[in-house]
C-alpha cells in the first residue's frame, strides 16, 4: 500500500464515519418524555404442570406458551 492510496482512504473513511454518526443521531428519541402512565404492568398469572418420569425427565404442560 502506497502513501497516495492511504491518503485517499482517510477522507473517505472520515466522511463515512460522520454520515453514520449523523444517521444514528437522527434515529434517537429526542423528546425525552417518559411517563409511568404509558407502561402497562405485565400479567403474572402463569400456570404450568411439571411432572417427572422415573428417569428424571421433566414433562411440562400449560394452557398457553407463557404458562
Amino acid at each position: 500500500m502506497s502513501i497516495k492510496m492511504h491518503n485517499r482512504r482517510v477522507p473517505t473513511l472520515t466522511l463515512l464515519t460522520v454520515a453514520v454518526s449523523l444517521g444514528l443521531f437522527g434515529c434517537s428519541d429526542s423528546d425525552n418524555s417518559f411517563n409511568d402512565d404509558d407502561v402497562i404492568p405485565p400479567s403474572t398469572n402463569y400456570e404450568a404442570n411439571i411432572q417427572r418420569t422415573e428417569f428424571g425427565i421433566p414433562h411440562i404442560t400449560a394452557k398457553d406458551y407463557k404458562g
